[in-house]
């Protein structure tokens, strides 16, 4: 995934936007480690989340073993 990218999920309503940083969930973004458990923990709770929420991702290089967008998730760069 490239460096600085947002994924987002398209919330019901509009309002303030709730924002999940992945290295809040454990992500190290070092291009080495395997961040794929902790981004999954952030969607979670984005998806636990009621209205526009995003997922965000800092500088870094993050590695993703094996991962999938849920649907009603979009990808923004």
């Amino acid at each position: 995934m490239r460096s600085g990218a947002a994924l987002c999920l398209v919330g019901a309503f509009f309002g303030a936007q709730t924002s999940y940083e992945v290295r809040s969930f454990g992500a190290l973004g070092d291009g080495k480690a395997d961040d794929g458990p902790a981004i999954c923990r952030a969607f979670q709770a984005a998806q636990a989340t009621v209205g526009p929420v995003s997922v965000k991702f800092g500088p870094g290089t993050f590695r993703v073993g094996r991962t999938a967008l849920s649907r009603g998730m979009e990808e923004h760069p």
